[in-house]
């Protein structure tokens, strides 16, 4: 199964979850409203799983270039092995050629010395049995260094084959990540033009990780311990549905986030967790409600767990206390190349 098909199929369930606990909060039992509630803390957890695989790849996309590194050093090593066995190889043949000369003269001389004495022709047939010796001894070192190199030459254009498939797939992993930082630079640009006059409201887009996070402050969505958004805040919202329409490519996860003072409201909501769920809940409503797809929005509590600021300062709280809507881009294509 496909990367991207699983990370799907994690978001429908979770908003079909969300959907149902929203809906069914008022008129079901406690208890299965609890048990809903953990499914989807469960789903949650999937999906940060998902997060996670999406660094492991980025992991083994640096470990690939750096093995093509290692295989360009062992190819110059091989090319400078071959080097030096073609050498000896040359050197070889090269002293082959001159006893196969000696042992010609000496049959020569045998020949001649043919009406010597004994003792001659016994002298004269140990010298050619000790040259055809060494001349048997060098064919058979010239063929086992032909053979060296033969299989050299083998292991070398295997390399360079596996190297081009490697460098082509390294290549083919930069092209995408390259497409997918320029997607979101071009979308934070486009974002930036359409949501431009809530840039000094506690709006602000930037690209971090991989991804496009639009950060919204409290202040502009919703008033202070409630989950109804503001008129300014559904405004806002409604733009940003209206730049996102065309870009059915990207997934959309909705995080709600509050400072550590503690909840003292009263009615449904027990804690900032509980209140964070609720505000991003509502503002993906407004985003499916005005043109997004749900199957692409998700919406996601983290209470007081991950501040940007300092909770011991009152700026530091109202910075903590925002609406984040993180752009992903689908990276079925840089999947489909990893597998």
């Amino acid at each position: 199964m496909k990367l991207s098909t699983l990370m799907s199929g994690y978001k429908l369930p979770i908003l079909c979850l969300v959907v149902v606990c929203l809906s069914l909060a008022a008129c079901v039992p406690q208890r299965k409203y609890d048990d809903l509630f953990k499914n989807y803390q469960t789903a949650l957890k999937q999906n940060s799983d998902c997060d996670t695989r999406l660094s492991s790849l980025q992991m083994d996309y640096d470990s690939v270039q750096a093995y093509v590194k290692g295989m360009n050093q062992t190819i110059v090593e091989l090319k400078d092995d071959t080097t030096e066995v073609g050498k000896a190889y040359r050197k070889t043949r090269v002293l082959y050629d001159k006893i196969n000369d000696q042992y010609e003269r000496l049959l020569g001389q045998a020949k001649e010395q043919e009406g010597n004495n004994r003792l001659e022709k016994q002298e004269i047939s140990a010298q050619l049995q000790e040259t055809r010796r060494k001349l048997e001894e060098k064919e058979k070192e010239l063929k086992k260094q032909e053979a060296l190199l033969l299989e050299k030459e083998k292991i070398l254009a295997n390399l360079d084959v596996k190297l081009k498939e490697r460098e082509k797939r390294v290549g083919e992993l930069q092209m995408v990540l390259t497409q997918k930082d320029s997607a979101n630079n071009a979308l934070k640009t486009k974002l930036s033009k359409a949501l431009f006059a809530y840039k000094d409201k506690g709006l602000t887009i930037e690209v971090r990780n991989g991804r496009v996070y639009v950060s919204v402050e409290d202040k502009l969505l919703f008033q202070s311990g409630k989950y109804t958004l503001n008129q300014d805040g559904k405004d806002a919202l409604v733009k940003l549905s209206g730049a996102l329409k065309d870009n059915s490519d990207v997934s959309i996860t909705v995080e709600g986030h509050t400072d550590n003072v503690p909840y003292r409201g009263k009615g449904d909501i027990k804690d900032n967790l509980d209140l964070s769920v609720h505000r991003a809940t509502e503002v993906t409503k407004i985003l499916t409600t005005n043109g997004l797809m749900p199957k692409n929005v998700i919406a996601s509590g983290r209470g007081e767990t991950q501040p940007i600021g300092d909770n011991g300062t009152e700026s530091g709280r109202a910075k903590n206390r925002r609406t984040e809507i993180i752009l992903t881009p689908k990276l079925s294509d840089l999947y489909e190349i990893l597998k």
